[in-house]
């Protein structure tokens, strides 16, 4: 079996360990934090949110979050906490972002993202892979299971937008853990290709089957999407607070980004013009990439491509990078077996199955309000800035070219 850090048997890229959802009670300023993090949906429909953490900031400005530091669950609620409390700081009038982040949510969010070498703005790991619990764990991964912890909203339409993401995440576990086992199988690193027999060729093929499984169950699930989240709730409402920062201007101060109050890099106050949270975080479809061989024109989106993958834990990266150095696609070809070739061919119609059915629902969500609310197409851009049909659309070109 193939070491791989970063990805989870039976659960891909999602934790092994589902966390409390909660910090600690350590202190009393984790107590605060804890309880701004429950009640975050009322209080931004109250737009109180920025005066309860100014009045926070008031008393612990300087306060450090007391956390265990042997339990690395610990970490990552702190990240998703203060980061979704940075998130709603900034976001909660949208007509008028935040320029600033106060010393109390700044300096621990940037401790911890320091630590972690991370950015420190939620992304799609603090938002999606680590914002759930089971109700029951005994029922498992099922929709009406899982609950989210951290909420803007509040609306059953944001929980399932949260649910149906983890729900893609855990069903690609099984082409994840497919594509470790056939590294494995096929020893198709450049230096250990091995010739497959008849008994090896069918457990090849059975696992191509079973990533072309996933990838087929993740689309029925992606197509679900509407059930629950309603469009125009989500362009109106829940866009807003996954917005990133790089659009946001200070005209007084001339800076164009969001400072951290009591942050001091070098002797001076860092801008940061970060992406918001997006889809295109998720590790899922470019470990397929890096894994089948899929490859893309080097364009300005290939550079967002990989720049999207800075937003990724370093552990989902490695996987990518490990995958990257197996040749299954050179070993395909190498070996002329028309059931192999069949299959592996199968799995990559099936990524770009994912990816047009992707393109269609940002196109519901995203394109066709935008479009209605009169922006232009060419600047109609997705939850993580990139444009559209440049970017999902050129993608699934790719897939298709391979």
């Amino acid at each position: 079996m193939v070491f791989l850090p970063g990805l989870n048997a039976g659960r891909g890229f999602l934790p092994l360990h589902v966390s409390c959802g909660f910090l600690p009670s350590s202190s009393q300023l984790n107590v605060e934090l804890n309880r701004l993090a429950s009640q975050l949906h009322v209080l931004l429909a109250r737009r109180t949110l920025r005066d309860e953490i100014e009045h926070l900031n008031n008393v612990y400005a300087d306060t450090p979050v007391t956390l265990d530091r042997t339990d690395p669950d610990q970490d990552a609620d702190a990240a998703r906490i203060l980061l979704a409390l940075v998130q709603g700081y900034i976001w909660e009038q949208p007509a008028s972002p935040a320029s600033r982040v106060p010393a109390v949510l700044a300096k621990n969010s940037y401790a911890i993202a320091k630590r972690r070498q991370r950015f420190p703005i939620l992304t799609y790991y603090d938002y999606i892979l680590t914002n759930w619990r089971l109700t029951d764990v005994a029922l498992g991964m099922r929709p009406e299971n899982i609950q989210p912890l951290v909420s803007f909203t509040g609306s059953q339409d944001e929980a399932w937008f949260i649910i149906i993401h983890v729900m893609i995440e855990s069903a690609c576990a099984m082409a994840l853990d497919a594509a470790r086992e056939l590294c494995a199988l096929a020893g198709t690193r450049m230096t250990e290709w091995k010739t497959p027999s008849a008994l090896n060729e069918t457990e090849l093929c059975s696992r191509f089957q079973a990533m072309t499984r996933a990838l087929d169950k993740s689309v029925s699930l992606l197509n679900r999407m509407t059930e629950g989240c309603n469009t125009k709730y989500y362009w109106e409402t829940l866009r807003h607070y996954l917005n990133g920062w790089d659009k946001i201007e200070n005209a007084s101060c001339g800076f164009k980004g969001v400072r951290f109050d009591g942050v001091i890099v070098r002797n001076q106050h860092v801008t940061y013009t970060y992406k918001g949270p997006s889809g295109a975080q998720s590790s899922i479809i470019p470990a397929m990439d890096a894994f089948l061989g899929i490859t893309h024109d080097i364009d300005d989106m290939y550079q967002t491509l990989l720049n999207f993958q800075q937003y990724m834990p370093l552990e989902h990266v490695q996987v990518i990078n490990t995958f990257r150095q197996y040749s299954i696609r050179a070993w395909v070809e190498r070996h002329q077996s028309t059931v192999l070739t069949a299959a592996y061919h199968e799995v990559i119609q099936h990524v770009a199955r994912f990816r047009l059915a992707h393109l269609h629902l940002v196109r519901k969500y995203i394109f066709n309000p935008a479009e209605s609310s009169g922006k232009k197409q060419e600047n109609i851009a997705g939850t993580g800035g990139t444009l559209i049909n440049d970017y999902l659309g050129n993608r699934y070109h790719d897939t298709l070219d391979s």
